[in-house]
């Protein structure tokens, strides 16, 4: 019976709470901003300390004569990574569970930075993929997942993005 009424205090608590849904475009990009501009704010310390190296790759690309190359990214490179992320996309960066692997497009000529890329773990319960693929519980759990992943991340820099 405790829970019971301990239940019914959460939802009465719950019931009061009303989540703002943005109406249109223009309040959907507002709310977005908000939330990227704390999200750059809370990182501020860590992007700066690879602000230099991250603006001095991006003027090296001549865009009349590119050769695009992607790379996976080193582990002293998460931070230039993380760097590029957060300021060619405008959408706030959330990690995912499961594995990622990071990637950077760079030009092979100058070896300046021209985007980057995450991919990840797929989700395991996605009823639409999963009938798409005709995929059994069985046939999933035991080895279809290691056999496809999830773009998080595909951006680019400017002139591009």
């Amino acid at each position: 019976m405790t829970e019971y009424k301990l239940e019914k205090e959460v939802l009465d608590m719950l019931d009061g709470v009303r989540v703002a849904v943005p109406k249109g475009k223009d309040e959907m990009r507002l709310l977005l901003y908000k939330r990227k501009l704390d999200e750059l704010l809370q990182k501020r310390d860590r992007l700066k300390e690879v602000e230099y190296t991250a603006i001095k790759h991006l003027k090296k690309v001549d865009y009349d004569n590119i050769k695009p190359k992607l790379i996976f990214v080193k582990p002293n490179q998460k931070k230039l990574w993380f760097f590029y992320r957060h300021v060619f996309s405008s959408a706030p960066f959330t990690g995912r569970p499961g594995r990622s692997c990071f990637l950077m497009c760079i030009d092979e000529n100058s070896g300046g930075v021209m985007g980057v890329i995450d991919i990840g773990s797929d989700l395991m319960v996605i009823g639409p993929r999963d009938k798409y693929i005709g995929w059994s519980r069985e046939r999933k759990f035991s080895g279809g997942l290691n056999h496809i992943g999830n773009v998080g991340t595909c951006v680019c820099a400017r002139p591009f993005g």
